[in-house]
C-alpha cells in the first residue's frame, strides 16, 4: 500500500476468515482490528496478517507493506505581477512540474491550465499553485498576488481654443493623478492636477498622455485640432463711389466702408502687389495723369489680418478742359422781340461779365427797350462736368423808324375801294393784300396794316380800319365715330363750320362744346388751320372763314363709366358768338332741342357687362399626396358679350400643380387664361389639377383664390385686378382644402430599473414615448430633445442624431399608435446652474395638423402635450471638517501633528473632494500621511477622490514649530462633484498656545560655513545640563548625528547618511532633533531644525 506524506490512510483489509493483524512477522499478539497507517513520516513499514479457520487454527500471516512518499516542494513563483487596468495580461507562470492551479488557498478545484487574470477591474486578486511528483503527489501551494493598477483619468475642462492671430491654440485638461505629456506645445500644470497646453500650431492633432509617476500606468487623450482658419472677411462696401474731376482741380479722396474690427489697405492691381496705403478706410493719390486710375481697397481683420478674398475697384478719373464755344455778334431793331442767344457747344453756361459771376445754364434774351451795345459771355461744360473758357457775343440795338398807316376812306360798303398809303420809312408792306399807293375793295369791315423798313432794316407798323358792312350764313354739324364704345375706350366727336356767305367771316366765331360728364377730353387737333379749342370753357374759336368754305375740329374723349346723371353721354355743340350777321340763326340761344343749323348734338351708349367669378374644389379634405381638382366658373351676366377676359388664380405653396385644363399658363404661383371671350347671359368653366403638398405650417398653405385681371368691357359691380385678399367683389372667389389631421404627443421617464435617486457619474437612461392619437397618419414628424449641462451624453438609440447638446430623431411615418425613442447619459457634477437637471424634448415639426399644440413653439413651459420635461435631484452630501492638534500648548522650535478627519454624513457616496489646509508661516511642514486620496503640501490641498457613504478619511501633518507669530491652521472643504448644502461644518481650525522659556532656547536655524557667524547649531543654557544626550535624524528618520554631554559645538556634519563631499557635511534641509536633558525633570523634548548651505 501507498500512501503520500500527510495523506488521510484507510485500515488496512486482507481476504480471508477470522484474519488477526500484528505489527512482526511473527510472535507478536494479534488483532481482530485492521491497523490505520500512520503517513506522518516518509518512509516504509510492514504490517501482518493471518487468518484462523473453523477449528481454531491459525495459518501463516502475510506482509503488507506501506510506502508514505514524500511531498514535493510549493513551486517557486514571482509574486505580486502587477498591471495597469485594461493591460493585456498574459497566463501566470511558475517553476514546478505537473502544476495545478486553484483560486483558492485551500481546497477548491484545480486546473493543469495557467489561469490568464482580469486586468478590467482595480485590486488585488490571490491565485495558488501546487506542483506533483513521479508518485502523484501533490505538494503544497504557492501564491501569486495579482495587482491591478488604475489607470490615471484625464478629461478636458476647456475646448480647443483658437489663440487671436489664429496661428496657434490651447486645450486645458484635468487629471486624477501623475504628470501630463504632449506630443507637442507647451505643457504648464496650473495647479495640482490642471494641465494646460498652449502654443500648438494651428491644424495639427496632439495626443496627451497623463503618467501615473508610482504606478507607471499611462492613459491618453486625442485632441483634434478647431478650425483656426481664417474667417471670410468681407469685401469692401463703397462708400462715395468713383470719382471724377477736371484737369486743374485737386484731386479728390476714395473711400470705402468695412465691417467693426477691420481696416482697408489700398493697391493699385487687383490682386498682389504693394499695398499704396495701408490701415485706412480713405486714400488721395498725389498726382495723376488724364483719363481713369483705378485704385483697389482691400479688407484687413486687425486682430488676425486676414484679408478679403476680393477687393473693390475705386476709380478717380481727371476729365479735360472742352474749348470756348463758337459765337456770333447780335443786332435786333429797338423793341424787337429777342431770342434767346445761341452758341456752339455742350452744356453751356451764360454770363454777364468776362471772369467770375455765376453761370446759368439759360440762355440769355437781350433787352431790345434800349438802344445801344450789350456784352454777353458763354463756355461750354463736357459730359464730364468740366467748364472751358468764355466766348464774348455782342448785342447791337438799333433804333425804329416812326410809320404811318394812311386810307383815303375809312368807312365804305361793300365793293368800294380804298387806296392805301404809308409814310415815315424807306419801304412799306401792306397785309391782306394791298400794295403801297394802291387799292383795295373789302367785303368785310377789314383792318390793313403797314410795316415799314429804314436802311437798318428795322421795321415798325401802323394800322388802319376800313369800316364794311358784311353777312354770313353759317350752320354747325357734329357726328361721333363710336356710337356703342366700350367703357374706357375713346371716342372721336367731329365738329364742321360752314360759311354759306355771302361774306367771308373773319376770325372770331366761336363754338362751344363742353364735354358732359360721361367723357374725359384726352386730345383735340385745333391748330392754326382750324382755330384753337379751350378745354376747359369748351369754346372753339375759328379763324376766319371764307364765303362758301367750311372747317372742322376733331375733339378725342374717354369714355368714362355710368353713372346718375342721365345726361351724361348727349354731347351738344352751338355757335355762340359769329362776326357778321347770320340771316337764319342766332348764336348762344340752344333751348335744349337744337332746332337751328348753327346748333348739334350726339349721343353715345357704352357697352356694359357684369362678370363673376366661383372657385370650387372636387374634395374639402385630403391627405398629403393626394391629387385634387380646382374648378373656376365665370358667369356675363350683363347685356353684351365680354371680350379679352384674362383669368388669373393664385397657388398656394400647398399644392403642387399637375395639369392646366383650358389653355392655362402657369408662371410663377400662378396660373393664367387670356383672351377669353364670354357671351351675354352664358358661362365658361376653367380647371386645374394639383397633388396636395406637404404642410409647412405657413398660413394659408392651402387657400386657393382666383379674380378677373382683365376685360375689354366696363363690369357694372366689380373691377378687374383689385384683389386686397377678402375676395369682396363678385369677379374674386376662393376656396380651401383642410388636412386630415393628427394628435401627437410626448412623454418622458427614466427606463425600469434606474437609479432612483442618481448621482455623480451614474449612468442614465433617458426614454421618450411618441403617441399618434391620431385619426391621421403623421409624416416627417421630428424630435428634438435638449440635453441640459448637467448630464454628459453617452449614446443615442433609435437613429437620433446629435447637434452640440441636441438629439434630433427624424421619423418618416407615424402610424397611429406609439414609438419609443432612448439615449443614456452620465450625470455631471452639480454646478448650481438653474435647470442643470431639467432634461426637455418637444416635437419640432410634422406634416400634419396638430389640433391641439404647435410644433417648435416651447416656451419653457411645457405647456402643451407636444413637449415635456423630466428633472432629477440634485447630489446632495454633507462633508463633516474636524482638525485637532496633538499639543495644546508648544513651543517655538516643538514639533506638533495636525490631524484632519472629513466624514461623509450623507446618503450619497462623495466624488472628487478637495480640502484646503494651507500652513501658516508659523509652521514648517515635516512630513504627512494620509488615509486616502493624496495631499500636497506646496499646494496645501488634500485631494480624496471618493469618500463613501459613513466613510471617513484621515490626514496628519506633522510641521515644526516657528518664531513666526501665525500659528492659527485652518482646513476646509474648497470643492466636491456634489452640492454640500451644510456648509456649517465645512470648516474647522486650531490655534495652539506657542511659549518661548527664558532658557533652553534651540536655535533652530544655523549655516555652518566657516563666515563666523550663526555657523553652530546652538541650544541656550545646555551648559547647565551636562548629562544631556542630543539626537539629530534626516526627513526620512535616519540618525545622522548623536552626542553626549552636547556643548554647542555641531557644525552639520555626519558619518551616516546622504553627505557633500570629502567633509562629511550634512545637506541643506530639514532635520529633527531629540534632546534628553539628563536631570530627570522632564521628557525628552523634540523639535525641527534648518541647516542652510
Amino acid at each position: 500500500v501507498e500512501y503520500c506524506e500527510n495523506d488521510t490512510a484507510s485500515a488496512l483489509t486482507a481476504s480471508g476468515t477470522n484474519l488477526l493483524w500484528y505489527t512482526v512477522a511473527s510472535g507478536g499478539t494479534g488483532s481482530s482490528t485492521a491497523p490505520t497507517p500512520s503517513t506522518a513520516s516518509v518512509g516504509s513499514t510492514s504490517y501482518y496478517v493471518s487468518q484462523t479457520n473453523g477449528n481454531g487454527c491459525e495459518g501463516p500471516r502475510s506482509e503488507i507493506e506501506v510506502t508514505i512518499n514524500a511531498l514535493p516542494t510549493a513551486p517557486g513563483v514571482t509574486s505580486p505581477v502587477v498591471y495597469c487596468q485594461n493591460d493585456t495580461p498574459s497566463a501566470l507562470t511558475a517553476t514546478g512540474t505537473n502544476l495545478l492551479w486553484y483560486t483558492v488557498a485551500s481546497g477548491g478545484t484545480d486546473s493543469s491550465t495557467a489561469p490568464t487574470p482580469s486586468t478590467t477591474a482595480v485590486g488585488n486578486t490571490s491565485y495558488y499553485v501546487s506542483q506533483t511528483n513521479g508518485n502523484g503527489c501533490e505538494g503544497p501551494r504557492s501564491e501569486i498576488i495579482v495587482t491591478i493598477n488604475p489607470l490615471p483619468i484625464i478629461s478636458t475642462t476647456s475646448a480647443p481654443t483658437c489663440s487671436p492671430d489664429l496661428t496657434t491654440y490651447s486645450i486645458s485638461v484635468s487629471v486624477s493623478t501623475g504628470t501630463l505629456t504632449s506630443t507637442e506645445g507647451t505643457v504648464v500644470n496650473t495647479s495640482g492636477n490642471d494641465w494646460t497646453i498652449s502654443g500648438v500650431t494651428s491644424g495639427n492633432n496632439i495626443v496627451l498622455t497623463v503618467t501615473n509617476g508610482t504606478t507607471s500606468c499611462e492613459n491618453t487623450l486625442n485632441v483634434t485640432a478647431p478650425d483656426c482658419s481664417c474667417p471670410p472677411v468681407d469685401e469692401p462696401v463703397a462708400d462715395n463711389g468713383d470719382q471724377e474731376y477736371c484737369a486743374g482741380q485737386s484731386i479728390p479722396t476714395i473711400s470705402v466702408l468695412v465691417n467693426s474690427g477691420e481696416t482697408v489697405d489700398w493697391y493699385s492691381s487687383a490682386s498682389g502687389g504693394i499695398a499704396l496705403s495701408i490701415g485706412s478706410l480713405s486714400y488721395q493719390p498725389a498726382s495723376l495723369g488724364s483719363g481713369s486710375t483705378t485704385f483697389y481697397a482691400e479688407s484687413r481683420n486687425i486682430t488676425t489680418a486676414c484679408r478679403s478674398s476680393i477687393r473693390r475697384a475705386v476709380s478717380i478719373t481727371q476729365n479735360a478742359l472742352p474749348a470756348a464755344p463758337t459765337v456770333s455778334d447780335v443786332e435786333y431793331c429797338e423793341n424787337d422781340t429777342a431770342s434767346a442767344l445761341t452758341a456752339s457747344g455742350t452744356n453751356l453756361l451764360w454770363y454777364t461779365v468776362a471772369s467770375g459771376g455765376t453761370g446759368s445754364s439759360t440762355a440769355p434774351t437781350p433787352s431790345t427797350a434800349s438802344v445801344g451795345g450789350t456784352s454777353y459771355y458763354v463756355s461750354q461744360t463736357n459730359a464730364n462736368g468740366c467748364e472751358g473758357l468764355r466766348s464774348e457775343i455782342r448785342i447791337t440795338i438799333n433804333a425804329l423808324p416812326t410809320v404811318v398807316a394812311n386810307a383815303s376812306a375809312t368807312s365804305i360798303y361793300a365793293g368800294e375801294s380804298v387806296i392805301l398809303t404809308g409814310s415815315g420809312a424807306s419801304s412799306y408792306t401792306w397785309d391782306n393784300g394791298a400794295i403801297d399807293g394802291g387799292s383795295v375793295s373789302p367785303l368785310v369791315t377789314t383792318t390793313y396794316t403797314v410795316t415799314g423798313s429804314d436802311s437798318n432794316s428795322c421795321d415798325n407798323s401802323d394800322s388802319v380800319t376800313i369800316n364794311v358792312s358784311a353777312t354770313s350764313d353759317l350752320s354747325l354739324t357734329k357726328i361721333v365715330n363710336d356710337a356703342i364704345p366700350n367703357v374706357g375706350s375713346n371716342v372721336t366727336f367731329t365738329l364742321a363750320v360752314t360759311n354759306d356767305g355771302p361774306i367771308d367771316s373773319p376770325a372770331g366765331i366761336i363754338v362751344k362744346d363742353l364735354l358732359p360728364s360721361g367723357y374725359i377730353f384726352v386730345s383735340d387737333d385745333s391748330s392754326v388751320s382750324n382755330g384753337v379749342y379751350q378745354v376747359s370753357s369748351g369754346n372753339w374759336t375759328l379763324p376766319a372763314l371764307m364765303s362758301g368754305s367750311s372747317v372742322s375740329l376733331d375733339i378725342v374723349a374717354i369714355v368714362n363709366e355710368p353713372s346718375s346723371d342721365i345726361n351724361q353721354y348727349i354731347n351738344v355743340a352751338e355757335i355762340t358768338n359769329a362776326i357778321n350777321y347770320d340771316p337764319d340763326s342766332t348764336p348762344s340761344n340752344d333751348d335744349g332741342d337744337q332746332s337751328e343749323d348753327d346748333e348739334s348734338s350726339v349721343t353715345v351708349n357704352p357697352q356694359v357687362i357684369d362678370l363673376e367669378l366661383v372657385t370650387t374644389i372636387s374634395e374639402e379634405t385630403a391627405n398629403p399626396g393626394e391629387r385634387i381638382t380646382i374648378f373656376v366658373e365665370v358667369f356675363n351676366n350683363g347685356s353684351f358679350d365680354a371680350t379679352n377676359i384674362g383669368i388669373e388664380n393664385y397657388i398656394p405653396i400647398g399644392f403642387a400643380i399637375n395639369s392646366i385644363d383650358n389653355g392655362g399658363v402657369q408662371s410663377g404661383n400662378i396660373i393664367i387664361w387670356n383672351g377669353l371671350t364670354i357671351s351675354a347671359g352664358s358661362s365658361i368653366v376653367l380647371s386645374f389639377d394639383a397633388l396636395v403638398n406637404l404642410p409647412t405650417n405657413t398660413s394659408n398653405e392651402y387657400f386657393n383664390s382666383a379674380q378677373v385681371v382683365q376685360v375689354a368691357q366696363y363690369d357694372l359691380d366689380s373691377s378687374p385686378n383689385n384683389d386686397d385678399g377678402d375676395q369682396s367683389e363678385d369677379d374674386e372667389d376662393n376656396v380651401s382644402l383642410d388636412l386630415i389631421p393628427a394628435d401627437l404627443s410626448l412623454s418622458k421617464a427614466l427606463v425600469g430599473g434606474s437609479v432612483a435617486s442618481p448621482n455623480t457619474g451614474d449612468t442614465l437612461t433617458f426614454e421618450i414615448i411618441l403617441e399618434n392619437n391620431g385619426p391621421g397618419l403623421a409624416t416627417n414628424v421630428s424630435i428634438v430633445d435638449v440635453v441640459p449641462v448637467g448630464y454628459t451624453l453617452n449614446n443615442v438609440n433609435n437613429g437620433g442624431v446629435i447637434t452640440g447638446n441636441s438629439i434630433e430623431w427624424q421619423i418618416a411615418t407615424v402610424p397611429v399608435g406609439s414609438q419609443t425613442f432612448s439615449y443614456e447619459v452620465t450625470v455631471n457634477a452639480p454646478s448650481n446652474v438653474l435647470d442643470e437637471y431639467k432634461n426637455t424634448v418637444q416635437i419640432t415639426s410634422t406634416d400634419q395638423f396638430d389640433p391641439d399644440s404647435s410644433p417648435n413653439n416651447d416656451d419653457g413651459d411645457q405647456s402643451e402635450d407636444d413637449e415635456t420635461f423630466f428633472t432629477i435631484a440634485s447630489p446632495t452630501v454633507d462633508l463633516e471638517v474636524n482638525k485637532t492638534i496633538d499639543k495644546d500648548q508648544t513651543y517655538s522650535g516643538d514639533v506638533v501633528v495636525f490631524t484632519i478627519t472629513v466624514l461623509n454624513n450623507s446618503a450619497y457616496d462623495a466624488t472628487n473632494i478637495g480640502i484646503e489646509d494651507m500652513l501658516p508661516d508659523g509652521y514648517t511642514p515635516i512630513n504627512h500621511t494620509e488615509s486616502l486620496g493624496t495631499y500636497d503640501e506646496n499646494m496645501g490641498m488634500w485631494d480624496i477622490p471618493l469618500l463613501q457613504i459613513g466613510e471617513t478619511a484621515v490626514l496628519q501633518v506633522t510641521v515644526g514649530v516657528t518664531e513666526i507669530d501665525d500659528y492659527t491652521n485652518v482646513a476646509e472643504l474648497v470643492y466636491v462633484d456634489q452640492l454640500d448644502l451644510n456648509v456649517g461644518n465645512d470648516r474647522d481650525e486650531v490655534t495652539p498656545t506657542v511659549t518661548q522659556e527664558e532658557c533652553l532656547t534651540v536655535f533652530n536655524e544655523f549655516s555652518p560655513n566657516n563666515d563666523g557667524a550663526n555657523d553652530i547649531f546652538f541650544i541656550e543654557c545646555i551648559e547647565n545640563y551636562p548629562n544631556n544626550t542630543l539626537q539629530i535624524f534626516n526627513r526620512w528618520g535616519a540618525k545622522v548625528f548623536e552626542a553626549k554631554n552636547y556643548d554647542n559645538t555641531w557644525t552639520g556634519t555626519s558619518k551616516k547618511g546622504l553627505r557633500l563631499g570629502a567633509e562629511e557635511k550634512l545637506p541643506s534641509g530639514t532635520y529633527y532633533y531629540l534632546l534628553n536633558l539628563g536631570d530627570g525633570t522632564e521628557k525628552t523634548r523634540t523639535g525641527w531644525l534648518y541647516i542652510i548651505r
